[in-house]
Formats: C-alpha cells, sequence, structure tokens
C-alpha cells in the first residue's frame, strides 16, 4: 500500500510560493552584488592610473633625471664633495662665516 502526501494546505502553498520567490530575489541580489564588486574594482583601478599618471606629469625631468644620478653612488660621491667644494670656497673669504651674498649660493646637504 502506498501512502500519498495529504494535500497541501493553503498555507503550506502559500509558504512554498513565498520560497520560491525569495530564492529568485536572492539570486538577482547575487548576481547584482557581483556587478557591483567588478564596477567597484575598474573605478578603483582607474583611480590608481589616474593618480599615476598625475604623478608622472608633475615630476619635471630634471628631478628625475636627477633622482637617478643620485642614485649611482659615484655620482652622489662626486656632487657631495663638488658642494663641500663649494661651501669651503664660500667660508674662506670671509674668514671662517659664510657672507650674506655667498650663503644663499649654498647647496643644503640632502
Amino acid at each position: 500500500m502506498k501512502m500519498e502526501d495529504p494535500p497541501a494546505t493553503a498555507a503550506e502553498l502559500e509558504l512554498r510560493s513565498a520560497e520560491r520567490r525569495l530564492q529568485l530575489e536572492l539570486a538577482q541580489q547575487r548576481r547584482r552584488e557581483g556587478s557591483l564588486v567588478l564596477r567597484l574594482a575598474v573605478k578603483d583601478r582607474e583611480a590608481r592610473e589616474a593618480r599615476e599618471a598625475l604623478q608622472r606629469c608633475t615630476r619635471t625631468p630634471e628631478h628625475t633625471q636627477m633622482e637617478t644620478l643620485m642614485l649611482d653612488p659615484a655620482v652622489n660621491a662626486e656632487i657631495r664633495k663638488l658642494r663641500e667644494d663649494v661651501r669651503e670656497t664660500l667660508i674662506a673669504p670671509a674668514g671662517g662665516q659664510p657672507t650674506a651674498d655667498h650663503a644663499s649660493h649654498c647647496v643644503p646637504r640632502r
């Protein structure tokens, strides 16, 4: 003998219908979330690229070249030696103190 399920009541049918509707809504919301996450990632990448482009534009070629040269130890040592020579030259005529005219030409050490 086979037992059959009792007929579904109106409340059960309504609950099943609500469950299907909520499952569909959940699937739509998940797709929407994925789309928004992707759009956010694209916007973040665009913002980063724009910041990098702005930094490239604001740097002068002379500044970039000087940074490259300062990374070379031999060039850096030569520049330090030349700065020291300039300081010695500026201090010597003033009797040990840089003059007002010469002090403005001193290049500060980095």
